[in-house]
């Protein structure tokens, strides 16, 4: 009985360290395949084997050898395999905005919908009715349960990740919601749930291969509001509490007192949000200082958007370079206290907040020079993974539980 078990083990170890072979390399020859995990072709071949006919790979094309007239197979995974359900939940402009989508294992959308619901919503209503969209979804697209590998959720705020619990989601709800076990009421399916910055990180790691070199690093997402991430040796740091990490949360020097969704005041995150700088911008435009500004949004304050504010920035209007330069330089005072703590390879930045390169100039600036010029341009890298759709990282979460390990 023992033995079995050891072999089965044993099976389940090599078939994970294909996937992960194949998830890193991508499509790759068995011969290769067997001299990375230093088995013998025999060996892969029997493992890819077995995975090819259960059809979680498949042979696709031939790779040139070096020897004259001799090809490889190449060994890839089979994407439509199995499909993964992933939600984003956050909020817009006091809203619970429920992004949702139905993807294949390589995070490919094949439904996607945006569910929005009043702040005062039961909770479990709330959910019952996103699942019952997911299950409308799935029917429409001739799935069944047994086609599905996982959900992931990714929320605001502080997270549970061991138990699937949001326990301060910063303006969602009130109270501590369970809501692996409230999805899995209505899904007989694993159900993971994530904090969402971190999910991003995940995302990052499973789509952007090309920066994933870093094992210890800081992820900043920073649009419309900012939050951070530390990894170590690869693995999202969370403490004990699922508190670590969290750069928007200390608090920096405001002139002004302003009170944070967390319930502290002058943090980081309350201080630079779009959100606080529009507010500050709807307060002292007028016609006379910012003239091109004000021209612009035809005089309505209402309709300001970053945008607008990234435009006049570009155009030299002082008073916005002002308002613009001070919310980055508290950003940079933070990040380079974190940097000399955390002392990582590198800092990836994501976000609209980080989309104009004016602005990066004077944030990298301040940073060299906060730092007594130690820390430069050079440890920083940009991620383009905001330009997935906001629930891939809850795919990735699901993937990284379900299918790789």
């Amino acid at each position: 009985m023992t033995i079995g078990k050891n072999m089965q083990h044993l099976k389940q170890n090599n078939q994970k360290a294909v996937l992960n072979i194949i998830n890193e390399k991508g499509s790759i020859p068995k011969k290769d395949m067997a001299a990375i995990l230093g088995i013998t072709a025999t060996s892969i071949t029997n493992i890819t084997n077995e995975m090819i006919a259960e059809g979680i790979l498949k042979t696709i094309g031939k790779k040139e050898d070096n020897k004259v007239g001799r090809k490889k197979v190449l060994i890839s995974l089979n994407y439509d395999y199995k499909k993964v359900i992933g939600l984003n939940i956050h909020l817009i402009d006091g809203k619970i905005v429920v992004s949702v989508g139905i993807t294949n294992l390589n995070a490919t959308p094949i439904f996607e919908d945006k569910y929005i619901y009043d702040k005062d919503i039961d909770i479990n209503l709330m959910f019952k009715s996103i699942c019952e969209e997911i299950k409308k979804a799935m029917k429409e697209k001739i799935l069944e349960e047994k086609d599905i590998i996982g959900i992931g959720v990714a929320i605001i705020g502080i997270v549970d990740t061991v138990n699937g619990i949001s326990i301060n989601p910063q303006g969602l709800w009130n109270s501590p919601v369970n809501v692996r076990e409230i999805i899995k009421t209505h899904f007989n399916l694993p159900v993971h749930v994530i904090n969402n910055i971190h999910s991003y990180v995940l995302a990052h790691q499973m789509l952007e291969k090309n920066l994933i070199n870093k094992e210890n690093f800081i992820f900043i997402k920073y649009g419309p509001r900012i939050g951070s991430v530390v990894v170590i040796n690869g693995n999202v740091y969370e403490g004990m509490n699922n508190r670590a990490g969290k750069l928007s949360h200390l608090r920096v020097n405001s002139p002004s007192v302003i009170q944070c969704r967390c319930g502290d005041i002058n943090c980081l995150e309350a201080v630079v949000s779009f959100e606080r700088i529009l507010h500050e911008l709807k307060e002292v435009i007028t016609e006379e200082n910012m003239p091109l500004l004000f021209q612009r949004i035809d005089g309505n304050k209402d309709k300001l958007t970053m945008e607008d504010v990234y435009w006049s920035y570009d155009q030299r209007d002082p008073n916005v370079v002002e308002i613009i330069n001070e919310k980055y330089y508290y950003i940079a005072s933070i990040l380079v206290n974190i940097i000399k703590f955390i002392d990582p390879n590198g800092i990836f930045l994501t976000g609209e907040g980080f989309s104009n390169e004016n602005i990066n100039k004077v944030f990298y600036k301040n940073v060299y020079e906060l730092s007594n010029k130690r820390f430069s341009k050079e440890m920083f890298y940009k991620s383009d993974i905001d330009k997935y759709p906001i629930y891939t990282g809850a795919i990735a979460l699901v993937l990284s539980n379900e299918f790789y390990n």
